[in-house]
């Protein structure tokens, strides 16, 4: 009988010493043999050697505990969840069988509570953690491997040697997964082609939401001549108003479900009910038809679609974050350009017609807004990071950002008319049916270069300098509005306002985000800016139409409402851009 045990080359224990050799039978021989026998000497001291090699077995594996418990935890059962156990237990099997060892002198009541007193002494100490080692026993592992729990697994010594031993209960260390608040956010890539695919997937959903919706002129005229003639315009702009107060109103719903990572629900359920809008206008028959479908249904899918498509560009971008949001918001001036003419020259033709246009539109939304879905996602990385909780509303509601709220939603009032009344307006003061139809495309030229370069610009000089220079520049156009009748004027007013108009719609955005501290403030700030803001579009058309009804036809006193509403709107955001120069210290805000 040997004592022998072996040990690879980083002095891990591989096998049990003597546990595979020692039995039952061999201890009832030693109590067999007379006391004074020198044949009970030898195999008495062969015995005592069995216990000593696994007492000193233990002792070894607990001074490797030390050196090596941190790598065991991290790395031995994290990466091998069926890291071998055997030698452990096999020891601790070997020091069971001496427990049960007769022992000459020995009365059995004795020999019980001395095992007792054994067992509660064992009980007391710590269980060694074994380093990780290669697996050289046999037992097994299809169990562990199926197991659903690794951390309960009951393994079976009788394969590890040829005694047999009953099943051992082990406790196996697990890999805990990562929570999902836990997860660190990384930076943005600024670049790559998946970055780029969600800058072009922004810029079709707002070609194929907003783009129309700013077309809306189009269908404000089409209704007062034919469809809708026996109502008023201010009625008619109505459906136009609650469209876009809906848009707005909106981002407080998508908001919070694309922080939680609802980022897909919304752009499919938009898309969805943005389509479904347009396929059933021309089903409509009534004025409350009109309403419910394209006011209501149309702007609460765009309303789903405009916030996710510009907060997803954060995940991917941060020093070119302007720039891509930019880009994206290019996408509603583009839009306005085509649908216009699409569904001016469409309607006027008698095989086509008004139905057939808008089904026409219909099909174009929907192929933009599928190619979209499918290439279109948030960073993975971004997606787990964990959000800041929202602040207090005493810190949202800081000076600099009160006062731009306050002007924002002043500015609301005025700044829509042209988009709802320039074909009027030009019909009206005598252009050709060429300028009248083309009067919204040219509008919505110059706001996509008003969305691409003062967003460039901004990088620079600061998204609040740019914005209130935008607004200034747009009231002051608009009060020369009125002396603007000619057709090459008309022209030179639809572009100029364009380009100044879109320039502070596509700076909301990255404006917010320059004055929050923290990343917990801005989805919550841009929600309340937003719904601002849809309070002033809501009534705005309709008190212009309400003006423009009770002087019959005159754009004198719309043009000077909506004026003075822009320029009060940006005297107070001025305020806020004086207290942010002030709070940063520079005049680059």
């Amino acid at each position: 009988m040997t004592t022998t045990a072996s040990t690879d080359d980083h002095g891990d224990r591989t096998s049990s010493p003597t546990a595979s050799t020692f039995s039952t039978e061999t201890a009832n021989a030693i109590a067999t043999l007379p006391e004074d026998s020198s044949a009970y000497d030898d195999a008495k001291s062969k015995a005592t050697s069995i216990k000593s090699a696994a007492r000193s077995s233990r002792s070894k594996l607990v001074e490797l505990e030390d050196e090596e418990t941190a790598s065991i935890r991290s790395e031995g059962f994290a990466k091998s969840p069926t890291t071998s156990t055997a030698p452990i237990l096999a020891v601790t099997a070997a020091e069971d069988e001496l427990q049960r060892t007769p022992t000459r002198g020995v009365t059995p009541e004795q020999g019980r509570q001395s095992s007792q007193v054994d067992e509660v002494e064992e009980s007391e100490k710590p269980l060694p953690v074994l380093p990780a080692t290669k697996a050289s026993s046999t037992y097994d592992e299809e169990s562990l491997s199926s197991s659903k729990n690794r951390s309960d697994v009951a393994i079976d010594m009788s394969k590890t040697s040829s005694t047999t031993y009953p099943p051992i209960k082990a406790e196996l260390p697990t890999s805990t997964p990562v929570p999902h608040d836990e997860v660190v956010a990384i930076a943005p890539p600024d670049g790559g082609l998946r970055a780029w695919l969600n800058v072009l997937g922004g810029f079709l959903i707002l070609f194929a939401s907003f783009g129309l919706v700013t077309a809306y002129g189009v269908f404000q005229a089409y209704y007062k001549q034919a469809f809708l003639r026996d109502h008023s315009e201010s009625a008619i702009s109505w459906i136009g108003s609650v469209q876009l107060c809906l848009f707005f109103v909106m981002a407080l719903v998508a908001g919070p479900l694309f922080d939680k990572g609802r980022f897909r629900l919304l752009i499919s359920l938009g898309s969805a009910l943005w389509i479904l809008s347009i396929f059933l206008i021309p089903q409509a028959t009534k004025y409350w038809h009109t309403m419910i479908i394209q006011g209501v249904l149309g702007g609460l899918g765009v309303g789903l679609l405009f916030l996710p498509a510009l907060s997803i560009q954060s995940h991917w971008f941060e020093r070119r974050r302007a720039l891509a949001i930019g880009l994206v918001a290019s996408g509603t001036s583009i839009g306005g350009i085509v649908f216009p003419i699409m569904l001016n020259k469409l309607i006027v033709k008698p095989d086509v017609g008004f139905a057939n246009a808008v089904r026409a539109a219909g099909y174009l939304v929907a192929a933009l807004l599928v190619i979209a879905n499918l290439i279109m996602a948030p960073h993975p990385a971004r997606a787990l990071a964990k959000k800041p909780p929202h602040p207090p509303l005493k810190q949202i509601f800081n000076p600099t950002y009160t006062f731009f709220v306050i002007g924002a939603a002043i500015l609301g009032f005025g700044c829509w008319m042209p988009n709802f009344y320039i074909q009027v307006y030009f019909k009206v003061h005598g252009a050709s049916a060429n300028a009248t139809y083309y009067s919204l495309a040219m509008f919505n030229a110059g706001s996509f270069l008003g969305r691409t370069l003062p967003n460039l610009i901004a990088d620079f000089v600061g998204p609040y300098n740019v914005t209130v220079f935008c607004c200034t520049c747009a009231a002051v156009i608009l009060f020369c509005m009125h002396i603007m009748t000619s057709q090459p004027a008309l022209i030179a007013f639809a572009i100029l306002y364009g380009f100044f108009s879109g320039g502070f719609i596509s700076l909301v955005s990255p404006l917010i985000v320059s004055i929050s501290d923290h990343l917990g403030e801005i989805g919550l700030r841009q929600g309340i800016a937003f719904l601002c803001m849809a309070a002033s579009a809501l009534g705005g058309n309709p008190i212009v139409g309400r003006l423009l009804g009770n002087h019959h036809g005159d754009f004198l006193y719309p043009i000077v409402f909506s004026a003075t509403m822009l320029l009060g709107g940006t005297a107070i955001t001025a305020v806020g851009q004086v207290l942010q120069m002030k709070k940063k210290r520079t005049w680059r805000v």
